[in-house]
């Protein structure tokens, strides 16, 4: 499909009009033409209604719309991105899920891109489920995640470890002092998902339809526990800054024993070890220093 058709279509769909559409592009109303009837050729259908006064889409010009956008747009930002590209010796790509962006990381990711002026960095929020495959097909060239990823081509730094917490607001008023498997409907449990190995611990121990409520990120959470809205497990990483300043408090549950620690690793392909791993364990140092 090519980006020039796609581009007259998109300005002849704004403009309604051959002519303007010509006149905007600097090119003739046949050359328009010529590129609409191509893309239509393509695509086994018309894109438009034609006639002496005005061009309309049709139902299925209007369908291609929103795709036309996209394609576009994602062009001109690869153009853009590929710039910045060329200006540098190297690229790498670092993606952690939401819970690791915290101030402590980003501080550290920046101190790694001031020490590193020849490197291109991009830094990207998935979940740690999505960073495994996006690490196979080279989109994503260092993933944190919350548990260690097993594959044969990737290799993984442990980066820190964290117990979780149950938490809640501490004016809110809770059934019990402690929560069990037995009296856990009654309080306001609301759902995270903490990885597989967090999972299969809590699917073990309490029923599965014991919450009301489910979030996918750790700023929702957050919010919902500072609101009073329910309790919820976080590690403690991400915690322990409300719960020095009083706005979270810790409660007490049953199993806690078994409960597996958080584990954040850095993962890569075994491959570019050479070339990732000093950066990995520069950043890891950095984060050691900063919690000291």
């Amino acid at each position: 499909m090519n980006l020039r058709d796609i581009k007259t279509f998109l300005k002849l769909a704004e403009l309604r009009n051959f002519g303007k559409t010509a006149e905007e592009l600097f090119i003739s109303q046949t050359a328009v033409s010529a590129r609409i009837r191509s893309l239509e050729t393509e695509l086994n259908t018309s894109l438009f209604i034609r006639s002496t006064h005005y061009v309309i889409l049709t139902s299925a010009g209007r369908q291609f719309l929103p795709y036309a956008k996209s394609i576009a747009s994602t062009m001109e930002s690869a153009k853009q991105e590929l710039v910045f590209y060329n200006n540098f010796d190297m690229h790498i790509t670092i993606a952690a899920p939401e819970s690791i962006w915290d101030t402590a990381f980003v501080n550290t990711l920046s101190m790694v891109v001031e020490s590193h002026r020849e490197i291109y960095f991009k830094f990207l929020c998935d979940h740690s489920s999505n960073i495994l495959p996006k690490i196979l097909d080279h989109s994503i060239d260092i993933g944190f995640t919350l548990h260690p990823p097993y594959h044969n081509d990737i290799r993984t730094v442990p980066i820190c470890r964290s117990r979780y917490l149950l938490l809640c607001s501490p004016g809110l008023a809770l059934p019990s002092d402690r929560m069990t498997a037995e009296n856990i409907g009654d309080f306001p449990f609301i759902n995270m998902h903490w990885g597989k190995d967090f999972e299969a611990w809590f699917s073990g121990h309490y029923p599965v339809s014991a919450y009301r409520m489910a979030v996918d990120q750790t700023s929702i959470l957050t919010k919902f526990l500072l609101n009073g809205n329910g309790i919820a497990f976080m590690p403690e990483r991400y915690a322990s800054e409300y719960l020095s300043e009083g706005t979270l408090v810790s409660i007490p549950f049953e199993y806690s024993e078994t409960l597996p620690d958080e584990e954040c690793c850095a993962a890569y392909l075994a491959g570019n070890a050479n070339i990732l791993l000093p950066i990995i364990h520069e950043i890891n140092n950095l984060l050691d220093k900063n919690k000291t």
